[in-house]
């Protein structure tokens, strides 16, 4: 799906400031947008733009509300909010590509799902479209809207935070299909039905065999049976070191910035979680990368890399991503921290293939061992 593009509708002016990149605004000549009066400070307000839309953060402390709701920190807005800056009111527009489909937030092993549908009030309250009782859920929770026909999520100021993709939400932002969403413990699966999206596995779905191969053993016989198998099966001159090798001659990621230069990175079939946590798969100390940044997941059919909700965004060579399938020699930035995703060559591929295959094989047979003694 194509992105959005962002502007401000000014009053009496009929034509909007259409905003890229990074702005800043005041009254001061040399904002990109200038807003004359008393009450706006020279440089009164920055706004940000990522893949999950604008971000404002007051100056030095200057007054700013989002839809008459004070800011301190860099909040999140989504389109029809309006940014208030003294007495001047700048509302928030979008436009882009049509969805043309429904979005719909999906429990754990659900199949259908609760469509949002214009708006979706999320909370403890009767008046709540989706209504959650459990956990510790306030009145009025968040708001989840369609808007420039996209699905986007506002925090109502609640207690114990909504969250998506495991961050917590500060103010709006723009969701994508496939995101979790959770509203303190409570968690959902924002799916759409548009025919332009992927198909994707709901949450509590088991998952398909491809996907189990990239699951740890869960016995030791499963164990045994992988080892047994891919070393009996592979060619002689291989038969050394298989189960390593080809892991290192997998996909990699390459470093490309201090202080990760040089540093590699092996990917293994399954998902790998990125961020600046020390619990993540691949940690990048670096204060531009967010705790929980982006994940990258090798599949049969390749190597995926998906923007979490990240402070600073992914870029694949120079652009904005959500998903993005990768090249070899693709250029990605975890906000600051540069690397070179590289495929292995192909003789090597074959052999994680055929990795993958025999461990999947290996893990049939098991189960049909165990559920027939």
């Amino acid at each position: 799906m194509k992105d959005l593009t962002y502007a401000l509708a000014l009053p009496d002016d009929p034509e909007p400031f259409w905003l890229s990149g990074t702005v800043t605004l005041g009254k001061h000549l040399d904002n990109d947008l200038v807003i004359a009066g008393e009450d706006v400070r020279d440089f009164h307000a920055r706004i940000e733009l990522n893949v999950r839309g604008p971000r404002v953060t007051p100056i030095d402390g200057a007054t700013v509300l989002v839809d008459d709701a004070p800011v301190e920190a860099p909040v999140g807005v989504m389109p029809d909010e309006e940014i208030v800056l003294g007495q001047h009111r700048l509302r928030l527009i979008a436009a882009g590509p049509r969805h043309r489909g429904r979005w719909g937030l999906h429990e754990p092993g659900a199949a259908d799902g609760i469509q949002i549908g214009t708006e979706l009030l999320v909370g403890r309250a009767e008046e709540c479209g989706l209504r959650i009782l459990e956990g510790h859920i306030s009145r009025r929770h968040a708001l989840l809207a369609i808007r420039s026909d996209s699905a986007w999520i506002k925090d109502l100021g609640s207690a114990n935070g909504s969250f998506v993709n495991g961050e917590r939400l500060q103010g709006a932002c723009r969701l994508f299909h496939g995101d979790d969403v959770a509203f303190d413990v409570v968690r959902y699966q924002l799916i759409g039905d548009a025919p332009d999206l992927t198909p994707i596995r709901p949450v509590g779905e088991e998952p398909d065999q491809l996907a189990s191969l990239a699951e740890e053993p869960r016995s030791i016989e499963a164990t045994a049976a992988r080892a047994t198998l891919q070393v009996a099966l592979a060619e002689p001159q291989e038969r050394a070191g298989l189960a390593t090798d080809a892991l290192v001659r997998g996909p990699t990621l390459v470093g490309r910035s201090a202080p990760f230069t040089d540093r590699r990175y092996p990917l293994a079939f399954g998902r790998h979680s990125v961020g600046r946590a020390n619990d993540r798969d691949i940690v990048l100390a670096e204060a531009s990368v967010s705790n929980r940044h982006a994940e990258v997941e090798v599949k049969a059919d390749g190597t995926y890399l998906v923007n979490l909700l990240s402070t600073n965004g992914t870029r694949v060579n120079g652009q904005d991503i959500h998903t993005r399938r990768l090249a070899d020699g693709d250029e990605i930035q975890f906000g600051r921290v540069r690397m070179t995703y590289r495929e292995p060559p192909a003789r090597a591929q074959r052999a994680l293939m055929r990795w993958a295959w025999l461990v999947g094989a290996a893990a049939l047979a098991t189960l049909a061992w165990l559920l027939l003694r």
